[in-house]
């Protein structure tokens, strides 16, 4: 048996903390998801899912080439899906969030020794930030879970005094798994654990220090070879299909340019423009996400474009943003954002009531603080779904940490459990609101969708978020009352669509959209106005966009201008419901 270390590196887990916390863990997924079903929190998983299922593209297989996760287990999700009609994809992502959860709920719980009310206190302090990533479903928050808490439990492993090998296998299948569902998301997660562990391990008594370091140096190294290697074998999985292939390859070069070509000159946008013989609103199409024409925005365009991009470097463009960022806008920002855990760390800092055993709580919630900041320099920003997880990893350091060592009498440690209770209490009713809220507007999509279905069109295109696909696909329940459609995103090259274009004589996609009034695309106003011009440049036709429905999305239809029936009233969700 693993003894429990001195100082900052508490008990060790036990498998009976760990079933208990996953029953937990269970039980509130259980009645939360009952009283109100869940939805995804971005329509990504939603792709991946299609992708998966062979429903992304009318007529299309199932394909595991869906770029946000690793090929080889999608891969084999689409071999088990064609035994089974089970929700495999929301399965494994939810189970994955679950187990991580529970990890780390169980170190944290172990951290606190002995006794109901410090194992209470953990318990409630871990509650408050997983009880948010509870009201949906998301592959990138599933896999940031997994990551830290397989980083927390390998490091309490490494840093005890005799690693039990059982624990550590199990941290690293806990890591792959998620680095197999978003790999930059579970090493997202492994890294914040290592990085706010370091100020803990300093801070550790002299005899323990070097042991802590090493072990913060291994698992970040694990971190490291396991990400590089599961990216290397994912580009070589790829490389068995070139279509495929060069449809990744076209995905990382557009990141290149829409992600990070926002920093070139007038001159270097020109250059760029010319490589590839576009016009201005040739570029402006594949900015908003319209780049689907294969002779216009295909592989070869964009890998002139990319000869023609200036080799500014990551280095040249993370200088550029960085004071952009690391300002008080962006810090007062984080830190309402964040104010939750926050307080965690402050109830924590009262029940400790000792200001020298206070140092590594301080210097964790520093380390917090900076870690967000330059992930927004790396990533332009912070979303729901990589914060909210980053926040769980963060309140598993200070638990971890506050709860070691001997603890303390007094009121103290009763008060820090009235005060976690009550913030744990303001989350479960935002939970709770939010959920309800998400169902209210699910069961609105619906309807919308049925009403739309009247218009009787032959294919909706749906492009960028002007639909609300993580509303009306939701987790653990398979639709088949879809009408045919298409995505257009950023990356509109996939093989499976440019084929489906192809067979059914819609290429260019865009002008076909313009000249069969039976094809819809669900769009905001501002974001197809660029087909107009494309229209008149390449085809020398004049055209308009036609609202056709207005309800919580918006379906246009393009028309010649000054056809019959341009003056024609919108129809309104509530108008055709009356009809």
């Amino acid at each position: 048996m693993n003894e429990p270390s001195r100082g900052v590196v508490a008990t060790p887990l036990t498998g009976r903390r760990f079933g208990i916390a996953l029953a937990l863990t269970l039980a509130a997924v259980a009645a939360i998801w009952i009283r109100t079903p869940p939805l995804y929190f971005t329509n990504d998983d939603v792709l991946i899912r299609l992708g998966i299922e062979g429903q992304l593209v009318p007529g299309a297989p199932a394909t595991g080439f869906v770029l946000f996760t690793h090929s080889a287990l999608a891969w084999a999700l689409v071999w088990l899906h064609a035994h089974t009609a089970l929700p495999l994809w929301d399965l494994v992502t939810i189970g994955t969030l679950t187990v991580g959860i529970a990890t780390i709920v169980a170190l944290g719980w172990c951290a606190a020794g002995g006794g109901w009310l410090p194992g209470s206190i953990a318990v409630a302090a871990l509650a408050i930030p997983a009880l948010p990533l509870l009201g949906g479903v998301q592959f990138t928050i599933s896999a940031v879970a997994a990551g830290g808490g397989a980083a927390a439990l390998g490091f309490v492993e490494l840093a005890g005094r005799r690693p039990r090998r059982s624990m550590i296998v199990a941290a690293v299948l806990l890591g792959l798994l998620g680095e197999m569902i978003r790999p930059m998301g579970a090493a997202a997660g492994g890294l914040a654990v290592g990085v706010l562990l370091v100020p803990v391990a300093i801070s550790a008594p002299a005899p323990l220090r070097r042991q802590y370091l090493l072990a913060l140096a291994t698992v970040l190294a694990g971190v490291a070879v396991v990400t590089t290697g599961l990216q290397y074998i994912d580009g070589l999985i790829y490389r068995l299909d070139p279509a495929w292939d060069e449809y990744q390859r076209y995905h990382w070069r557009l990141v290149h340019l829409l992600e990070w070509g926002g920093g070139t000159t007038l001159a270097e946008a020109d250059a760029m423009r010319h490589a590839a013989g576009w016009t201005i609103n040739d570029w402006v199409l594949l900015k908003r996400w319209l780049g689907v024409d294969p002779a216009l925005h295909g592989f070869e365009q964009i890998a002139r474009v990319m000869e023609a991009a200036p080799n500014t470097g990551w280095g040249g463009t993370l200088l550029t943003r960085l004071p952009q960022v690391l300002d008080a806008e962006h810090l007062r920002r984080l830190v309402a954002e964040s104010a939750s855990v926050l307080g965690i760390a402050a109830v924590y800092a009262i029940v400790r009531g000792r200001g020298r055993e206070n140092i590594p709580l301080a210097g964790a919630t520093v380390a917090f603080v900076l870690f967000c900041l330059v992930l927004e320099v790396v990533f332009k920003d912070l979303p729901f779904r990589l914060l909210a997880p980053l926040q769980l990893c963060f309140a598993a350091v200070v638990v971890m940490t506050g709860g070691a060592g001997r603890a303390p009498a007094g009121w103290q440690p009763a008060l820090g459990l009235v005060l976690l209770l009550a913030l744990g209490g303001r989350e479960l009713a935002t939970v709770v609101t939010r959920l309800e809220g998400s169902g209210r507007q699910a069961a609105q999509v619906d309807e919308e969708v049925r009403l739309l279905s009247r218009l009787d069109p032959s294919l909706l295109v749906l492009h960028a978020d002007g639909f609300p696909a993580e509303i009306f696909w939701r987790p653990l329940v398979r639709r088949t009352d879809a009408p045919p459609n298409i995505r257009l995103d950023d990356n509109n090259q996939s093989p499976h669509l440019q084929r489906f274009l192809t067979a059914t004589g819609r290429q260019p996609l865009l002008r076909a959209i313009c000249q069969d009034p039976s094809i819809l695309i669900i769009s905001e106003d501002d974001r197809i106005e660029p087909v107009v011009p494309y229209m008149r440049e390449h085809f020398a036709a004049d055209v308009q966009w036609t609202k056709v429905f207005d309800a919580s999305f918006r379906a246009w239809r393009c028309t010649p201008r000054n056809a019959p029936g341009e003056s024609d009233p919108v129809v309104r969700g509530r108008e055709l419901k009356d009809r």
